[in-house]
């Protein structure tokens, strides 16, 4: 007779993230596994994002050539050179994923502490005002969001 033996290993997920350094604050949905090729955009992106603190960069095109695949890409590859990592989604409530940015903020960072039930103003403001003032090095992907 013979006995197989089934050994389950379970790590915590937050194990596996601190090994891959991961921002303390990350939110990016998973890329594409197999993304190749764009070097010269990501060295652009790079590049743009290095110039100085507080840079805004527009990956813009038509639906389907990859932006959002680009910004996800562009994000996991640079993740050990921010603290904060924060996607917001454009056909998502805004107001929501930047309470959800200002609990994530309060938690690590208590001495900050972001009035989460203010006014949608006040609180998008103290999301803000923190993030210009702040020493950590952050970055925000607004993704899927229409020109008006």
């Amino acid at each position: 007779m013979i006995r197989i033996l089934f050994l389950l290993i379970i790590i915590p997920l937050t194990c596996c993230l601190a090994q891959q350094n991961y921002p303390k604050i990350w939110n990016v949905p998973i890329h594409n596994e197999y993304f190749t090729g764009r070097t010269l955009s990501l060295s652009q992106i790079k590049d743009s994002l290095t110039v100085k603190k507080g840079a805004i960069i527009t990956i813009a095109g038509i639906t389907g050539i990859g932006k959002t695949q680009l910004a996800k890409r562009y994000a996991d590859l640079n993740k050990d050179k921010y603290d904060i990592v924060w996607w917001f989604e454009g056909s998502k409530n805004l107001l929501e994923q930047y309470k959800n940015l200002a609990i994530a903020i309060n938690r690590l960072y208590p001495v900050e502490k972001i009035a989460i039930y203010s006014p949608p103003q006040t609180l998008i403001s103290e999301v803000k005002d923190f993030l210009r003032t702040t020493k950590l090095k952050w970055l925000l992907v607004f993704d899927n969001i229409q020109k008006t």
